[in-house]
């Protein structure tokens, strides 16, 4: 199995980004929400990740069928997936991702990959069982789903997924098109081991 972060590595840019402001050119009075999200910026590093992570989603809480928006935004934006990805995909690759789970697993079902990502209640905005899938919590997600079965690869454009990197037997850092191999057996490699893929 191969293992794939979302965000800024199979898709060009962020999707919790570009959904707010998807929802925001259709629904005007969502400018109530700025004072909140600028809030979580000032004060990202005296929150805990599950209290910024809250606030950043805040506006979904406002926006009337959800479920409606969603499945529009990704008419307009599946095309924003890595060509790189899309020719290399397998039928058992797995995404594993920081952002909400009902944003992704709609990206997820139509690109036919397995989805992994931070559970949210769309009436409340706010992370379900109190765990956002970042970090040191992705082998976690990874494990309750699919328990000690190994990960040939994971590919991250951050070295906030060094823990699923070091799960995996070969761990990718994706910067847009340019694809490096870092970690190896899950120890990262020298600068000057470190391999160029693509890009």
């Amino acid at each position: 199995m191969n293992g794939y972060d979302f965000d800024e590595t199979i898709l060009k840019g962020n999707s919790v980004r570009r959904f707010f402001l998807y929802c925001w050119a259709r629904l005007p009075y969502l400018f109530i929400y700025l004072p909140v999200l600028l809030a979580a910026v000032i004060f990202k590093r005296c929150l805990s990740s599950n209290a910024f992570y809250n606030m950043l989603t805040y506006f979904v809480k406002l926006v009337p069928n959800k479920e409606r928006f969603v499945r529009k935004y990704w008419d307009k934006h599946i095309n924003k997936i890595q060509r790189w990805y899309l020719k290399q995909q397998r039928d058992d690759d797995i995404i594993i991702s920081a952002s909400p789970l009902y944003l992704v697993e709609e990206a997820c079902k139509r690109i036919g990959a397995r989805c992994i990502a931070t559970p949210v209640d769309l009436k409340t905005s706010k992370v379900i069982g109190g765990n956002h899938c970042y970090g040191a919590q992705k082998p976690i997600f990874y494990r309750q789903q699919f328990g000690d079965a190994p990960l040939e690869t994971f590919y991250s454009d951050s070295m906030s997924d060094e823990p699923m990197f070091k799960l995996a037997k070969r761990g990718y850092l994706v910067k847009g098109d340019k694809i490096t191999l870092i970690y190896q057996d899950g120890v990262l490699l020298d600068k000057d081991k470190q391999v160029r893929v693509n890009g």
